[in-house]
Order: C-alpha cells, then structure tokens, then sequence
C-alpha cells in the first residue's frame, strides 16, 4: 500500500469522483483536522461530517467530493489497504464485529 498526506487549502474543492473499480474497503482515512465548513459528499448527495482525529475505513468505488467551506486548511492522512495482510484482516474484522457486519476477502488476483 501506501501512505499519503492530503491538504486541501482552504475554499478548495475536490470535485465528485471514484478512486476504485472494485467495491471493497480500500482504504483509511484519517482526519488530522477537519475545519467547520469541511464536508465530504457522496454521489447521493449524502454528508459525512469527519471528526478531527477520526478514523474511517472507506470504499470508494462509490462518487463522492469533498468542499472545504472554511478558512482553514483541511489535512488528512490516506493509508491505502492490503487486504491480503493479516494485520488489515484483524483490523476490518474487530470493525465489522462492532457493526454487526461480515463478509469476505477479495484477493486482487481473484477480481474478474
């Protein structure tokens, strides 16, 4: 995987769009800041307000953007997923146990 640091400055913009081809939780955001005035935007028009310091595992194969209504820069950092790992498996299924959610792991090499 790989580990990045995003800023988007303030008043920014990421307009709407998909990162994935495959529906799988591919990677970890985490939220350094997130100014009042931040909000990520699924394609449905959804909002997830991030919490400063939260973490979230994301599938984004799904559209979404991300405005920066603020006056502050936004910066947060993307771990993307190897979900081959035992430590991403550990860590998906203690989240999926808190939500009552279970599923399976997708090898890259099996996707069609």
């Amino acid at each position: 995987g790989r580990v990045r640091f995003m800023l988007l400055r303030a008043g920014g913009k990421i307009d709407l769009h998909k990162d994935s081809s495959v529906k799988l939780i591919e990677n970890i955001n985490v939220a350094l800041n997130n100014p009042k005035g931040c909000k990520w935007i699924w394609g449905d028009g959804e909002e997830l307000i991030m919490e400063e310091g939260g973490t979230y595992a994301m599938n984004l194969y799904y559209k979404h953007s991300v405005v920066n209504n603020s006056n502050e820069d936004r910066m947060h950092i993307i771990i993307a997923r190897h979900d081959v790992l035992d430590g991403w498996k550990t860590l998906m299924d203690n989240a999926a146990k808190k939500q009552n959610i279970s599923g399976k792991y997708i090898v890259i090499d099996d996707l069609p």
